[in-house]
């Protein structure tokens, strides 16, 4: 049931335009159709975190998964894998920005008040990052059986 509710925000005939993915998809040379035979789907997984987890911090986390939640749909369903899985590895990979002070604005907010310099931010967030990275894997890996 979780997929279909997914499915339809992220159809085509919805509400996120996919002519953006579709030009990513051409920019950055992807065919998502060959996905699922290359890879496993763990490695599907890690790809679409990683990839939410080094934009985010250049473009904003909404804007980064408008970008990549058709993208990440579509490699999961060339692949086989249920779409909600991947979607969500989207959206904890552009939640989990702790690596740069002006990754949230939150961030930014505490950078101020309390004179925390970017390499503090760097730091204390790195850490923190690969933490939430590899449980988040576990555990979507896990809901992958």
């Amino acid at each position: 049931m979780l997929a279909a509710s997914v499915a339809r925000i992220v159809a085509p005939e919805r509400r996120i335009p996919t002519t953006v993915a579709a030009g990513s998809e051409v920019w950055l040379g992807l065919r998502p159709t060959s996905c699922g035979r290359k890879y496993s789907p763990v490695s599907i997984l890690f790809a679409v975190l990683i990839s939410a987890v080094i934009i985010t911090p250049f473009v904003n986390n909404a804007s980064t998964a408008i970008i990549l939640a058709p993208i990440a749909y579509q490699i999961a369903i060339s692949s086989g894998i249920d779409p909600a899985i991947v979607l969500l590895a989207v959206a904890v990979g552009v939640s989990i920005d702790f690596v740069t002070p002006f990754g949230h604005h939150n961030n930014t907010i505490v950078m101020g008040i309390s004179g925390y310099r970017f390499r503090d931010f760097a730091i204390a967030g790195f850490p923190v990052l690969v933490a939430v990275l590899v449980a988040c894997l576990i555990a979507l890996a896990g809901l992958l059986t």
